[in-house]
């Protein structure tokens, strides 16, 4: 091949690097915003649960102390669906041991 001919595929080669760059560039930027956007989303979701909890715990619309009995309930309410939970799953442990055993 002629040295002119190396010159010009060596061109190509640097041009087509530089379009791979400017791809995984433009790429990359897409992700981070789409991950930007999503940690944005959920952040404001996480807000809004906060507001909306401290709404329910309040006995007469916003401005006043929360109520703490509400919130006890509330507290409660999912301490007994968690210990429940817990429950289950063990009966179901000592029931797959005791097949085990036979």
């Amino acid at each position: 091949r002629s040295r002119a001919e190396e010159e010009s595929m060596r061109q190509s080669k640097q041009g087509a690097g530089k379009m791979e760059r400017k791809q995984s560039d433009k790429l990359f930027e897409r992700l981070y915003n789409g991950y930007a956007s999503r940690q944005r989303h959920i952040d404001e979701q996480r807000e809004e649960q906060a507001r909306e909890f401290i709404e329910m715990a309040q006995p007469g619309g916003s401005g006043r102390r929360p109520d703490i009995e509400h919130i006890n309930r509330l507290y409660e309410d999912y301490r007994g669906r968690q210990r429940a939970r817990r429950e289950a799953f063990m009966a179901r442990q000592r029931e797959i041991d005791r097949m085990a055993r036979g």
